[in-house]
């Protein structure tokens, strides 16, 4: 008799086993059909973008990182279907010139990368305020913190580490390069043996000087020898995808040019695309988030993502458009 009731509670679980796994595949196959329908429709990475970007967007998951005081520090997620590989991650650091911005303007293009397979965080951290005494080496340290939180969960999300690609806008870039070249600015409870380098970088006008003449000195002249990323330059730098307009008035492009040569000096592949005329910031919140600028933007991040070995290849870009992005030769 209780070999019976052991092969029957056998049987149940397995039974139960393969209904899960069945239902499963049904739902993967679903969302694969689904994606390959406007896969199949779109006949550009332009249509196929905007058939991911057309829905709005909200965190799928949200993780604390850190708790200061009451306030917890959250990262929003998004998570790809289940896979029995590891999946590559990409870490997005919103801009703002550090007192400001949100995670809002990062969500799409974080969702858009689960569906190619990523695992994907946008981090929120504490905004510069002097009046609360909060200053830029603040955000660092919770974006330090959140990078670090992210790979000690590696193994929870079934992440590559080989394979966590840090993307920044603006401050946020900043914050993304100085995690690949600062070693300062740790928060005390951190886990100092976890290391905050990302393995990509993919940057958008970053602020990546911050000394006389660079952006933001005034708020940071107390401690900008270690708080600037292109004063911070060493041999061990990630492959980076950089793109910055050339009238940017808050980035010396001579300063770009030299965070891009110390990458190729690291023998780390480095692609830095320039747009003609352009000044500073394509995330303009006045406008659409696909605008041409924006477009070719996202275009190029995926294609260096492709390159390294993260998600498949773009499909082909439109030629007709009238901005241009020119790819900087060092």
């Amino acid at each position: 008799m209780k070999n019976q009731i052991a092969n029957y509670n056998r049987t149940s679980l397995t039974v139960k086993a393969l209904l899960l796994l069945m239902l499963l595949i049904v739902t993967g196959t679903i969302n694969l059909q689904a994606q390959g329908v406007v896969a199949k429709k779109a006949n550009s990475f332009e249509a196929y973008i905007q058939s991911s970007f057309k829905d709005e967007v909200k965190p799928q998951q949200s993780f604390t990182y850190k708790k200061v005081g009451d306030r917890e520090l959250r990262l929003d997620a998004f998570m790809p279907m289940q896979s029995l590989e590891k999946s590559p991650c990409l870490i997005f650091i919103h801009g703002g010139g550090w007192k400001g911005g949100t995670t809002k303007s990062t969500l799409k293009w974080c969702r858009y990368l689960s569906e190619l397979g990523c695992v994907t965080f946008s981090v929120n951290y504490r905004l510069s305020n002097e009046d609360k005494g909060i200053k830029p080496s603040t955000c660092l340290e919770d974006v330090k913190s959140a990078v670090r939180w992210v790979k000690a969960n590696a193994k929870r999300f079934n992440i590559d580490t080989s394979r966590i690609a840090y993307a920044g806008t603006s401050a946020g870039g900043h914050l993304a390069t100085a995690c690949a070249t600062i070693k300062g600015f740790n928060a005390p409870e951190d886990d100092l043996n976890i290391s905050c380098r990302p393995n990509v970088l993919l940057l958008h006008s970053p602020v990546i000087d911050n000394g006389p003449g660079g952006y933001g000195y005034d708020r940071v002249k107390g401690f900008w020898e270690d708080f600037s990323p292109v004063h911070n330059l060493h041999h061990q730098l990630p492959p980076t995808c950089m793109l910055l307009g050339d009238k940017d008035p808050l980035i010396p492009f001579e300063s770009a040019i030299k965070v891009a040569e110390a990458v190729k000096k690291s023998g780390s592949d480095v692609e830095f695309y320039v747009f003609e005329g352009k000044g500073h910031g394509l995330f303009s919140q006045k406008e659409s988030e696909l605008t041409e600028p924006i477009m070719k933007l996202y275009y190029h991040w995926h294609s260096f993502l492709h390159k390294q070995g993260y998600i498949t290849r773009p499909k082909k870009l439109k030629s007709d458009y009238k901005i241009v992005v020119s790819k900087y030769k060092l």
